[in-house]
């Protein structure tokens, strides 16, 4: 072999050393993005997902003792990346005292994560009687393709799945903007005795 073959050997196996040690080659980098640049062209801004949900929610109300519409709104996550009851409880306090008139915050208030298998399923509802669960299934399916780490809870059931003696009950769907790290939120409350 002579210089020219041995150069030429020798950058190829540079290239494939360097394609290697960076964990991907050349096909799996173009695969990565395009990959992303379909996720971020299907990704909408936290403005589009509110105003998405708040269409899907309109006139929609949870039914209990009491019929309870839908909020939309959006709170700072404070760098959260897992959405838990204390997160929640912290991030979302203010927001849902004006809303529910309820102090998440105090330990007193029971706190229930949801199955949001059961929400989920409630999207592909036909009945015209079930359009409210529906359209709240509708909306966080949506949420779950718009947003990361989508998580639900109760606030302020007794064990016995009624509420406690401090306020309605109040029920939440959020999840983190995959744009801002926001956390963009649905919640309603219902009364239970």
């Amino acid at each position: 072999m002579n210089r020219w073959g041995t150069w030429v050997a020798v950058m190829g196996a540079v290239a494939c050393l360097q394609g290697c040690a960076s964990g991907q080659g050349e096909e799996a980098s173009g695969a990565e993005t395009a990959e992303g640049a379909l996720e971020r062209r299907n990704q909408e801004s936290d403005a589009q997902i509110k105003a998405k949900l708040t269409d899907l929610l309109r006139d929609v109300v949870f039914m209990s003792e009491g019929d309870y519409p839908y909020t939309v709104f959006e709170a700072d996550s404070g760098g959260a990346r897992k959405l838990t009851s204390t997160v929640l409880r912290t991030r979302l306090k203010a927001e849902i005292q004006t809303q529910a008139e309820r102090d998440i915050s105090k330990r007193t208030c029971r706190a229930e994560k949801l199955s949001l298998a059961d929400v989920l399923a409630d999207a592909a509802l036909t009945d015209p009687d079930e359009r409210d669960a529906r359209q709240a299934g509708l909306a966080v399916k949506y949420m779950k393709e718009q947003l990361r780490g989508v998580v639900g809870y109760t606030f302020g059931t007794n064990a016995s799945g009624d509420q406690d003696e401090d306020g309605p009950v109040v029920y939440v769907y959020v999840g983190i903007s995959r744009t801002t790290g926001k956390l963009i939120a649905i919640s309603t409350q219902a009364v239970y005795t």
